[in-house]
């Protein structure tokens, strides 16, 4: 009797969360009408628009077109959460086309991986078990989404997980109508470094060796950092390194190989980029289901210098810059022509600098300052708890410099500045109190700044006692 009414109160329940999902289903907007053409995007802040606000790869895309494709008015679904891995994106994906039916002619973008990994170990019986339920009930569909939006640290991480949940949204895709345009990830390799282990003896042994790099002596410091390369927790910085070394030989293909080397090898740290194994898996899923694939990965290589993508395109870690956002939106557009017997747009121009290309899409100086200050507290906050902040932190002062050339006197930039420079100098970032503090202010990866003569309060006494130099010398 017992498990006759387990039985039935699970059946309750399941039936009560279907009969609750389905009105919002039907009482939404269920999908491009005749004259219409649904252009959706799934992905994570990349897609989404991070760090341009305004301008995003389906709406660049949309505008390449002129807003309509033979006759058909595009209508933008963009769907991607900053944040999130591929899981939560396809499950808000089903319940946006649950309805839909192919009732009209669209394509789905999908630029995901940064948030998922490449850990080629075999998905859990519990991993299996939760896959198996979720496709069969809407209640643990719905409890796995919440859970993982609740608790990241639940996310299934297995390359796996990613390959199976990338499936399924090019699967989602074709039953409502739509064709799948599917996409690499890429990543910042040279100008981003990974995370090194808190080991003073170590760290003595990077200095030794970026020293002889400096000193026109790369092949000593190849010999010194190979030497210590099979050790699993010193494996990622020092392949970093070696790709270092290379470039200064002008060993530009080995280089890269070193640089992809330790992005692959570097999941410890604050953040992820994605590796190679999961761009691979992209490009076999199009192979096998005969999709389109726009390979961003390849196509960042192919405009870096030497081959080597790094800050030439990239904003920070994983967000490209707006060279490298007119590159995505102009393979994107050329994709979707490709599906629509080579529907006539308009590339962007490539070969101008950004100022000219910001002034060609109207966009304004104070937003540009903005997306560098998002950039450079990117950079701040994977910063964090870093035992070697100082490429990351030089690269985010950069950007906080870039965003007070655009609007001078920006109090965030100028804030920005000032924690860079104590984080580089005086190891602010590694204080738990003070990090603590920026969490409770929400002065992580937003473009906040203290603003409050209290806050401002605070952040001085916090500074008291740590080197700091001009910069927060002006901003204090």
């Amino acid at each position: 009797m017992i498990v006759l009414g387990a039985a039935a109160l699970a059946l309750g329940i399941e039936l009560t969360v279907r009969a609750a999902r389905r009105p919002a289903c039907s009482a939404s907007a269920i999908g491009a009408t005749a004259p219409e053409l649904d252009l959706y995007a799934m992905g994570e802040s990349t897609m989404e628009g991070q760090p341009y606000d305004g301008l995003s790869i389906p709406d660049l895309v949309s505008r390449a077109f002129d807003g309509e494709i033979h006759g058909r008015r595009i209508r933008v679904q963009n769907l991607a959460k900053r944040g999130q891995s591929i899981f939560p994106q396809v499950f808000a994906l089903q319940d946006e086309l649950r309805c839909r039916a192919g009732r009209a002619p669209g394509v789905l973008f999908i630029y995901s991986g940064h948030n998922d990994s490449g850990n080629p170990r075999a998905p859990s019986r519990l991993e299996k078990a939760s896959r198996m339920l979720e496709r069969r009930f809407e209640t643990v569909r719905v409890a796995l989404y919440y859970v993982e939006k609740k608790f990241p640290w639940t996310r299934a991480r297995t390359l796996d997980s990613y390959r199976y949940y990338l499936a399924r949204a090019i699967d989602l895709a074709r039953e409502s109508g739509l064709t799948p345009i599917v996409s690499t990830a890429a990543s910042n390799l040279k100008d981003i470094d990974p995370r090194a282990p808190d080991d003073p003896a170590f760290l003595k042994l990077l200095d030794r060796g970026e020293s002889l790099v400096a000193s026109g002596r790369a092949k000593e410091a190849i010999r010194l950092f190979a030497s210590g390369h099979d050790d699993p927790r010193t494996r990622a910085y020092l392949a970093y390194d070696l790709g270092l070394a290379h470039e200064k030989l002008g060993a530009y293909a080995e280089a890269k190989r070193w640089f992809q080397e330790a992005v692959d090898q570097d999941r410890s740290g604050n953040f992820h980029r994605a590796t190679s194994r999961q761009n691979e898996a992209v490009r076999e899923l199009a192979r096998m289901r005969g999709i389109q694939i726009v390979d961003t990965a390849a196509l960042f290589e192919r405009k870096s210098p030497r081959g080597i993508p790094g800050d030439d395109l990239f904003a920070d870690g994983h967000h490209p810059n707006i060279k490298g956002v007119i590159l995505m939106a102009n393979e994107f557009a050329a994709k979707t022509s490709l599906v629509f017997d080579n529907a006539p747009f308009r590339r962007y121009s490539e070969s101008e600098s950004p100022d000219r290309i910001f002034k060609s899409l109207g966009y304004p100086k104070e937003r540009q300052a903005r997306a560098m200050i998002l950039s450079g507290n990117w950079l701040v906050a994977i910063s964090a708890k870093e035992m070697r902040p100082r490429i990351r932190l030089r690269s985010a002062r950069t950007r906080f410099l870039e965003a007070l050339r655009l609007d001078p006197g920006n109090i965030a930039a100028r804030f920005g500045l000032c924690l860079a420079e104590a984080g580089e100098s005086g190891g602010f970032l590694r204080d738990k109190s003070n990090l603590e503090w920026m969490g409770k202010h929400g002065l992580f990866y937003g473009a906040r700044a203290v603003h409050s003569p209290q806050l401002l309060l605070e952040f001085r006494t916090r500074l008291s006692g740590i080197e700091t130099g001009s910069a927060c010398r002006g901003f204090l």
